[in-house]
């Protein structure tokens, strides 16, 4: 409503679509199952970047990896 594009990135199996998190998202993008490959989401951010950026309008850009989680 405030003009904002809005995108999220999830590697998290429970963040995803099919539990709800994609609520208010223009583009939600997932891996599915504990599939964690940082390296595809920060490839998806800059696609989402770019694109928004060439049009000149905010973003809000949400990203959820699980990295931080491992070994623990």
């Amino acid at each position: 409503a405030q003009g904002f594009r809005t995108a999220a990135i999830s590697e998290n199996p429970h963040v995803q679509l099919a539990t709800g998190f994609g609520q208010g998202f223009e583009l939600f993008l997932g891996k599915p199952l504990w599939q964690s490959d940082f390296a595809w989401m920060l490839e998806q951010a800059r696609v989402v970047m770019g694109a928004v950026r060439a049009s000149g309008e905010p973003l809000f850009l949400y990203v959820h990896a699980l990295d931080p989680h491992d070994p623990y």
